[in-house]
């Protein structure tokens, strides 16, 4: 039995259908004028060159949406007009190969139109289908979603669109090779980069095309343009030539695209090095440098609530309790002590006999130490972010406060070995005095951040931990260092968990941030903690007591009190509408003097 490469998808023979004279010397000849000249397809000069260059093995480093896939597109549609022959796009997938074959029906029809021109019929007969547009001469072009068996179905010209992103990539690399081995059959890759990894950047790194990394992603925000040719391979042993363009050398080069408003849009540095800048990133690196790190420090930045906040300081507890390793812990209501998250057990029994009689020795010990925890007139700037763990990770709880364009971390509570109970009393202690905050909602932490979104409706969000989510989460952490929107206070365990954070890219492809397990000091969880609390500041609106499932009701919009009469009541401080004045009104109460006391 025949081969089915043979058989199937051998090199068309020749036929009487053919292109126009005219337009197929313009076709051989790049150089020349197309006749009807105003119907000549405009292409920026790294565009042109990528086509005039007839070298049988190609392949580009580009940024990304600067119409490299157009240029490959329109040559393989060229080629296919000259010479009876088939082309084989794959694409990373399905949507991606439609998206390619788009570019090629698109050309095809406006080829139709220069047709019409030189009064020809021959593009009228070209047969355009979703996968493959069919030329009168024979000529196919096929666009696939990549993968090693569709690889090895066909024998012809092969485009490998986005290789770097590809999976199976070397199984595909292999295949592919494999069908343009005949005659003089091309081959064609091209991608944006995604890592130092994969067949992709092994070539390209062969080729020379990866070693601009330095001074590339230090350019001015205006940019400037990098003075190295999208031309030939400059290792002269490399079979492949290379081409080379990033967004600045392709806007210099005419292609309208505003960098500095991109570059401030897409907020990552990262993101725009390696997708614009065609940097190749480390697989696995810091993600917050240290020294971004230390230069957001600040002595007034606290791991405890100042008493102005109208909270009072109490004990969390010690080691030896089980909870917290700090003297102090966070604020709490006046009314409630945190020491319920973790104290001795005999002590808390003994508080609970007393009932009533130590509760109004409590309070009137708070009436007596009004002055020193007075009411804050803006308590609604308070935005919290809780990571949860229990045994093998560290429970910590962020407090950030903002004020202008800055957060300052305000508190910052450990909770090593507490239950998952002492824990969400910490976490109803606090709510009330925030505007709103995230709780990891992922695993361990799911029940107990349905209860608290509930009993804190449009307070609490739930989040889980996926790797969109981290994603999001770590950007928006690195973006306020990087902005210095953040002040952190000098310490060195929150230091080394905002440096442990990688961004590892998977042999998938995929960007992943995470951070190596440690038994004495946990998995980065103050990072998420800090992460969660600057995501909860930054929503407008969250949903009430969704459990992270956004709908088009139920949304609470918190409203900032405002100090309208500084000796009224509560009513004074707190918008009347609001969900928030509710909760606080209804625990506070005015004594006899026109002070706010806590009931």
């Amino acid at each position: 039995m025949a081969d089915r490469s043979d058989s199937n998808n051998e090199q068309p023979k020749t036929t009487k259908t053919s292109v126009p004279p005219r337009l197929r010397a313009r076709l051989r000849d790049p150089e020349s004028e197309m006749p009807h000249s105003k119907f000549r397809i405009p292409l920026y000069p790294y565009q042109e060159r990528w086509i005039k260059d007839r070298s049988r093995f190609k392949i580009a480093v580009k940024a990304t949406q600067i119409g490299y896939s157009f240029a490959a597109a329109l040559e393989a549609v060229l080629d296919c007009l000259v010479h009876r022959t088939l082309w084989i796009v794959l694409s990373r997938g399905e949507r991606q190969s439609l998206e390619f074959m788009q570019k090629v029906q698109e050309l095809t029809k406006a080829l139709r139109i220069v047709g019409s021109k030189l009064e020809t019929s021959f593009f009228d007969k070209a047969d355009i289908l979703q996968h493959e547009v069919k030329f009168p001469n024979g000529s196919r072009i096929i666009g696939l979603p990549a993968n090693p068996d569709t690889a090895r179905g066909y024998t012809g010209n092969m485009i490998l669109d986005e290789f770097a992103f590809h999976q199976h990539d070397r199984e595909i690399w292999a295949a592919a090779f494999g069908r343009v081995s005949r005659g003089n059959l091309k081959l064609r890759v091209l991608s944006t980069p995604n890592g130092c990894r994969g067949k992709y950047y092994e070539m390209a790194k062969e080729v020379g095309l990866t070693n601009r990394e330095q001074g590339i992603g230090n350019r001015e925000q205006s940019g400037s343009v990098l003075s190295v040719p999208c031309s030939r391979s400059p290792i002269p042993s490399s079979a492949f030539s290379g081409h080379w363009c990033d967004v600045h050398t392709a806007v210099a080069q005419g292609c309208p695209i505003d960098v500095a408003a991109l570059r401030q849009a897409i907020g990552d540095e990262e993101t725009w090095q390696q997708e614009y800048e065609c940097v190749f990133l480390a697989s696995s690196a810091n993600y917050i440098p240290l020294e971004m790190i230390l230069e957001c420090q600040s002595p007034e930045a606290t791991t405890v609530l100042p008493s102005e906040f109208g909270i009072r300081n109490s004990e969390i507890g010690n080691r030896e309790q089980g909870v917290g390793n700090r003297e102090q812990g966070i604020a709490t209501a006046p009314r409630q002590t945190l020491s319920r998250a973790g104290g001795n057990r005999e002590q808390q029994e003994r508080k609970r006999e007393e009932g009533t009689r130590n509760r109004k020795m409590e309070q009137n010990q708070e009436q007596d130490n009004s002055a020193s925890y007075s009411l804050f007139p803006v308590p609604c700037s308070l935005f919290f972010g809780y990571d949860v763990g229990r045994v093998r990770d560290l429970a910590v709880l962020a407090v950030v406060e903002k004020v202008g364009d800055v957060f300052w971390t305000r508190a910052l509570i450990e909770m090593p070995g507490a239950t998952f109970a002492a824990q969400e009393q910490v976490l109803r202690d606090v709510i009330p005095h925030c505007v709103r905050g995230a709780v990891d909602s992922t695993g361990l932490g799911m029940e107990m951040a349905e209860r608290l979104a509930a009993q804190f409706p449009g307070k609490v969000e739930p989040v889980t931990f996926t790797l969109a989510r981290k994603q999001d989460l770590a950007i928006r952490m690195k973006r306020s260092f990087e902005e210095r929107a953040i002040r952190i206070p000098d310490s060195r365990e929150l230091r080394r968990d905002l440096n442990a954070v990688k961004r590892i890219v998977t042999e998938a492809g995929n960007i992943r941030f995470d951070a190596e397990r440690d038994a004495d000091h946990g998995h980065a969880d103050r990072f998420w903690a800090l992460a969660l609390a600057l995501h909860a500041a930054d929503r407008r609106r969250i949903p009430v007591a969704s459990g992270g499932i956004e709908s088009e009701r139920d949304w609470y919009e918190p409203s900032r009190p405002a100090l309208r009469d500084e000796g009224a009541g509560p009513d004074a401080l707190f918008s009347t509408d609001s969900l928030e004045a509710r909760l606080l009104t209804r625990a506070a109460r005015t004594d006899s003097t026109g002070e706010i006391a806590w009931a």
